[in-house]
Formats: C-alpha cells, sequence, structure tokens
C-alpha cells in the first residue's frame, strides 16, 4: 500500500482488530500524519460507517493538550480511515515492556494529565472506554497524550474480536466488569475505573487481572477482590494503596463518582508523595468495608510483566 487518499504512507506502525495504523504524510503539505484504515470486520454495514463518520466529524473540534488530535473522518475507494495527529514520542507500552513499573510520583503525574483529558471529554459527554498503555503517549515534552476519544467504540463486541484474534493469549485487561456485560452501561466511572487499572499496571508491573479468555477474566474481576497494591509492593504508600482499590471497584457505585472526584484525590497523593507523607487519611477513606484488603490474598508477590494491549 503506497498512499491512502491524498496522503503518501511512509512505514506501517501496527495493526490490530480494528485495522492497520500508518505513518503517512500529505502530499501538498509535506504535514507528518498517522492514518487508521479500518478493516471491513469493524466497518460492516453502512450504519456503522455512518456512526464513525459523525463520531469523526465531532472529534475533530476537540483540542486539549493531552489529546491527541483528531484530523479527519474520510473514505478511499468506499474504504474508511482516519487521519491523527502524529507524535513524536513512546507509548506507555513500551515504557512497561523497558522498565517494568515507574516510580509512584511518575504514575501520579501520568495519571494526573490523563484524568485531565477524560474529563475534558467527560464534560462533552465523551467517554473513552478503552484506555490502555498503547492508547497513551509520552510525546517530546514529556506530555501524556490520549488515544482515541471521541471515537466510537462498542466494547462488547471488540473485546470479542481481540479475543477471536488474539485466541489464547493471556493479555491484561484494563476494563470494568459492567462495560463487559453491556456497553451501555458506560459513565464517567467506567473511565476511572479504566484510568486505575493502567495506573495500577504501572505502578506494580501487573495489571489488575488478566486470563486466557478476556470475556472470562472481566467477569472475574467482578467476583474476587484486587490484590492490594502493597501487596506487591510494600514501599507504595497506604494512600496510594485506597486510592486505587476504590476506583478499581467492581461495583460502579462503590468508585469515585466522577473523574473530578478522583482527580481531586490525585492531587493529594501527588501532594503527599513530595512532602514524603506516610499517610493521608482522608484520601479514599470511604473505602468499602471488607474491600481494603483482598480475602485471603496476602501474599506478596514481585512485579511480572505481562502482554500489553
Amino acid at each position: 500500500l503506497k498512499q491512502v487518499g491524498p496522503y503518501r504512507i511512509l512505514k506501517q506502525l501496527g495493526s490490530d482488530f480494528s485495522g492497520t495504523l500508518f505513518q503517512a504524510v500529505h502530499t501538498e503539505s509535506d504535514a507528518q500524519v498517522v492514518v487508521r484504515l479500518f478493516s471491513a470486520r469493524v466497518m460492516s454495514g453502512n450504519e456503522e460507517r455512518d456512526r464513525w463518520r459523525m463520531a469523526g466529524k465531532a472529534a475533530t473540534e476537540l483540542d486539549h493538550p493531552n489529546l491527541q488530535r483528531i484530523i479527519a473522518m474520510d473514505s478511499d475507494e468506499d474504504r474508511p480511515y482516519l487521519v491523527m495527529e502524529y507524535i513524536d514520542g513512546y507509548s506507555l507500552r513500551a515504557q512497561l515492556e523497558e522498565r517494568g513499573h515507574l516510580p509512584q510520583l511518575e504514575v501520579v503525574d501520568i495519571m494526573l494529565q490523563a484524568g485531565e483529558a477524560l474529563a475534558y471529554g467527560h464534560a462533552r459527554d465523551l467517554i473513552h472506554g478503552n484506555l490502555r498503555p498503547s492508547h497513551m503517549i509520552m510525546d517530546s515534552q514529556k506530555r501524556v497524550r490520549l488515544v482515541g476519544l471521541g471515537t466510537p467504540k462498542q466494547i462488547h463486541k471488540d473485546l470479542r474480536l481481540m479475543a477471536n484474534q488474539i485466541g489464547t493469549t493471556s493479555i491484561p485487561l484494563y476494563a470494568p466488569p459492567e462495560i463487559l456485560i453491556d456497553e451501555r452501561d458506560a459513565d464517567e466511572r467506567t473511565d476511572v475505573y479504566n484510568l486505575a487499572a493502567v495506573g495500577y499496571h504501572l505502578l506494580t508491573g501487573r495489571a489488575p487481572h488478566s486470563g486466557s479468555d478476556l470475556m472470562q477474566a472481566g467477569f472475574r474481576s467482578a467476583l474476587q477482590d484486587i490484590l492490594p497494591p502493597e501487596a506487591i509492593d510494600p514501599t507504595i504508600s497506604k494512600y496510594m494503596n485506597r486510592l486505587l482499590l476504590r476506583a478499581l471497584q467492581p461495583d460502579p457505585h462503590d468508585r469515585y463518582e466522577t473523574m473530578d472526584s478522583f482527580l481531586v484525590d490525585l492531587r493529594k497523593c501527588r501532594a503527599g508523595l513530595l512532602a514524603h507523607v506516610m499517610d493521608i487519611p482522608e484520601i479514599a477513606s470511604d473505602l468499602p468495608a471488607g474491600r481494603r484488603v483482598a480475602r485471603d490474598r496476602r501474599k506478596k508477590y514481585a512485579p511480572r510483566r505481562q502482554f500489553l494491549t
């Protein structure tokens, strides 16, 4: 493939169940961009195509320093493609593969930047719903940029497509239990869980849960407590431990109600880490009873690397 619309292909960046990602350059302006050429299975039918065209047009109006900019949604020989800003940087997936896990303060800074972008989307009735390390890019200015906010998602359908493509490979799951049942249940608390799950992985070196079957892993997470971060790494602060456990509650009603309220406690965590405070009792003080530690799972585990989505 040499060209898509007015964009000359430079190289393939990757591919997944939704299509193929290319680095490209506009033939007239020489502007570098990223082009996602969608697979036929994602664009199945006129209704799906119209849905993407409408979402693509709306996404071009989003403007936030922690978001990857959507430039255009178009089609080439009746095959839809999405044009996005090219970001010179690296994904958090690459960072996890290289470093295993990150220091607490660095993780909090990443979560704060990502949370600000998600809150911006929530104010415009947009839920990401599919945040993962590969969707978070650190640019050349050390600024976190989120990929995919404003693009339509059918989480339940998409995860099944991923499972069919990947087969029995063990991969972490960052999605909360409720949207694996029905993505229409997604709201701000979905992204709270999603961001906390990524933060948990960045902090401990392992995802909150994983399994060979995506759907099985997701439903299992609703039935058991997640291993507390401090059980994996005892140097993790008590307030960071509580904050993540509250945000990762399987019942949405037990999580932070909004991204803004989650950000309030994240900022307190950052201040506490900078001041080397041992504990800040007011952070996640209302963690549901019986959820402060995982039942019968107090064994200390060394951080481990996992395949990243």
